[in-house]
């Protein structure tokens, strides 16, 4: 698919739930996607925050928190949550290291929480 293709089934897809997004993430590496999204007027379109052990412990942090729930029609994100482990040979040289397979909703969920950690941090208690 292009493109300019999947930037207006992504239009169609937003239309049909009559959703407005305050922000989309894009993965940074789709730079001419982000250009085409930008170009068709998609809302709040900006280049995701996508290092991935800072992301994950973003999401970490909001799960924990209870900032971040995910409901149950999420069913790709619940599928592959439990899948996101660590890689065990690069854990035994010292390194923390996501194996990176069957991840696309939770790289989004990772892009998203910590590209607006800026905006929730705030709202984190200290627990005693």
């Amino acid at each position: 698919m292009t493109d300019a293709a999947y930037s207006r089934a992504v239009r169609a897809w937003l239309d049909e739930l009559d959703v407005v997004p305050e922000w989309t993430f894009i993965d940074p590496s789709a730079a001419s996607f982000l250009v085409q999204m930008w170009t068709d007027g998609h809302p709040g379109v900006t280049g995701a925050s996508n290092t991935v052990l800072d992301g994950i412990r973003s999401v970490s942090v909001a799960l924990d928190s209870g900032l971040l729930r995910i409901h149950r029609s999420c069913a790709g994100l619940r599928e592959e949550l439990p899948g996101y482990v660590w890689d065990d040979t690069a854990a035994a040289r010292g390194e923390d290291k996501p194996v990176k397979k069957d991840d696309h909703s939770l790289d989004g969920l990772r892009y998203a929480v910590h590209s607006t950690a800026q905006e929730w941090r705030p709202l984190l208690t200290t627990r005693t």
